[in-house]
Parts: C-alpha cells; sequence; structure tokens
C-alpha cells in the first residue's frame, strides 16, 4: 500500500517522485524552528532578567547608601542643633561673667578710691594736728631759752604758759596714743586691700613716726 503521505506524479510512469515534503518532515521542521525560536527568547529573555536583577541590586545598594546618608544628615542636624544651644548658653554665661566682672571691678575701684581719699584725709588731719604740735612745741621751747634780762617779760607771761604747758603736756600724750591707735585701727582694717594699702600704710608710719619724733621730745624733755 503506497505512503499516503507521499504525493505521486500520475503523468510520471516508473518514476516515484516526490513533489513535496512529507507531513513528518515539516512538522519535525516547525519544531525545531520553534525550539531554535524559544532558545533564542529564552537566552534574550535571560540576558534581559540578569540586566534586570543587576540593576534591581544596584538600587537596593543606592537606596541602602541613601539610607545611610540620610541618617548621618539627621544625626549632623541635631549636633548641629545641639552646639548651637550649647553656644548660646556659653554666650549667655559669658555676658553674664563680664556684667558680675564689670561690677566687681568698679566697686573694687569705688572703694579703692575711697580708701585713698580716707587716707589723704587722715593724713591732712594727721599733718595739720602735729605741724600744730610741732609750732606749739617751737613756742615753748623759745618760751623756755628766754634770757634772764627779759624776766619781766617772762613774769607776765609765766602764769598763762606754765598752765598752758601743763595742759599740752597732758594734751599732747593724749594726742599722741589716739594717733597712734587710730592708725593701728585703721592698718589692720584696710590691710586686705592690696599693695596701695601697704604703700599708704607705711607712708603714713613714716610720716607719723617722723612727726611724732619731735612731739616725743618735746614732751620729754
Amino acid at each position: 500500500m503506497p505512503d499516503v503521505h507521499t504525493i505521486w506524479n500520475s503523468s510520471t510512469l516508473g518514476e516515484g517522485k516526490k513533489l513535496g515534503s512529507s507531513p513528518s518532515n515539516r512538522y519535525s521542521t516547525n519544531i525545531l524552528r520553534r525550539k531554535v525560536k524559544a532558545k533564542k527568547l529564552r537566552d534574550s529573555t535571560s540576558e534581559e532578567l540578569d540586566k534586570v536583577i543587576n540593576y534591581a541590586l544596584f538600587l537596593v545598594d543606592r537606596g541602602k547608601q541613601l539610607l545611610t546618608d540620610s541618617k548621618n544628615v539627621s544625626n549632623l542636624e541635631r549636633q548641629i542643633s545641639f552646639d548651637k544651644q550649647h553656644i548660646q548658653s556659653l554666650t549667655t554665661e559669658l555676658e553674664r561673667l563680664k556684667s558680675q566682672y564689670i561690677v566687681m571691678q568698679t566697686t573694687a575701684s569705688q572703694h579703692e578710691a575711697s580708701l585713698i581719699i580716707t587716707a589723704k584725709t587722715e593724713c591732712g588731719v594727721y599733718k595739720q594736728h602735729a605741724s600744730d604740735m610741732t609750732e606749739q612745741s617751737s613756742i615753748k621751747k623759745y618760751q623756755t631759752q628766754i634770757p634772764f634780762s627779759e624776766k619781766r617779760n617772762k613774769e607776765m607771761l609765766g602764769g598763762s604758759v606754765t598752765r598752758s604747758s601743763f595742759l599740752y603736756s597732758t594734751s599732747d600724750k593724749r594726742n599722741t596714743i589716739i594717733i597712734f591707735s587710730v592708725l593701728i585701727f585703721w592698718i589692720c582694717r584696710h590691710k586686705i586691700y592690696g599693695k596701695y594699702i601697704l604703700k599708704g600704710r607705711t607712708f603714713l608710719t613714716q610720716k607719723i613716726t617722723s612727726w611724732a619724733n619731735p612731739m616725743r621730745k618735746s614732751i620729754f624733755h
């Protein structure tokens, strides 16, 4: 029985020439072509998928980096805000300390100026008192050195001079004690005010000593 898939040319006798391929061959060819196309499509799809996967991984890494950068920026912003508050508090404290220092300096300067004025006033008073005492001592010394030829004048002034000399000697002793007591009290009171007071104290001590020595001589001689 002839192959039903074979087409014979009826005009040709004794020759069995095929006019076309058999259906099985065409099916096999189509299957092969489909496999080739499927393979190409699979390869192309695989390449595209690899590209997509790689790009997705790149985006993931990029997203992680951006997230890290965002966290770092947020931390920096918080640190900057904290630093600003700290700087503001330090500035406020510095201004307060400056104001306090200025007030303290002004108060100390005023107090030192007051002490200097007081010391000058006391020095003036002591100097005037010592000058008066020296003058009186000189008068007394002059009166005690009057020649005997002027006995009459001495007798006229004798009563008043004797009385004033007695009162003066007592007053000199009392005033000398008062001066040294006030000086010692003033030195002890203002001992804490540094080199200026120390210099003033030395100056006053020298002056009072120089003024008091003649008074002591006039009192005890």
